[in-house]
């Protein structure tokens, strides 16, 4: 057997004790994928989440990577943030004050949450003030990112990444460096 046909029998032989078959999703792939704020999910035109969220304050708006942002204030102590890009969701995030991660049961019934839900983090970071913790779904275009600062304050952000790099492009293309 020649090493790409050995190669090809190895893969397969993994991919079916896998337990997931081709084409489907695991539970937080799909979980990712259909993250919904309120039944706000990805994909909402800007007119429909005004709709469903009049009181939505705007935070920001960039012509040059065509975004808006817009704040939720559920409570004092939690909060939503919804990012537009050409009128369509493609970034949700939740910010929970420290009161907030208390009444949820703590940090970590957060954390055991956040891996039960997602698995373990692909990649995680710390500095002393925050600590990241990421999960990369590239099958459905999702990034899960679940940040602690030293406050207490937690965010649960959860983005297309799709639609990142395109944000991220246009960025880019309005530097000015001076060359």
């Amino acid at each position: 057997m020649n090493r790409m046909s050995f190669g090809i029998a190895v893969l397969a032989v993994l991919f079916a004790c896998s337990g997931v078959k081709a084409g489907e999703l695991t539970k937080a792939e799909a979980t990712a994928k259909d993250f919904a704020y309120k039944t706000v999910g990805f994909g909402t035109t800007l007119e429909d989440f005004k709709t469903r969220f009049p009181e939505a304050a705007l935070q920001d708006s960039d012509k040059a990577t065509e975004t808006e942002t817009y704040l939720f204030q559920e409570s004092s102590n939690k909060a939503a943030q919804f990012i537009f890009f050409r009128r369509q969701l493609y970034d949700i995030g939740h910010v929970f004050l420290l009161s907030e991660v208390a009444k949820l049961g703590g940090r970590a019934v957060l954390d055991r949450k956040m891996e039960e839900t997602f698995g373990r983090p692909h990649d995680s970071d710390s500095n002393g003030y925050t600590e990241l913790s990421l999960w990369v779904f590239p099958k459905v275009h999702r990034v899960v990112q679940y940040t602690v600062m030293d406050n207490g304050t937690v965010t649960i952000q959860i983005y297309d990444s799709s639609i990142d790099d395109l944000v991220e492009a246009l960025n880019v293309s309005q530097l000015d460096l001076g060359f």
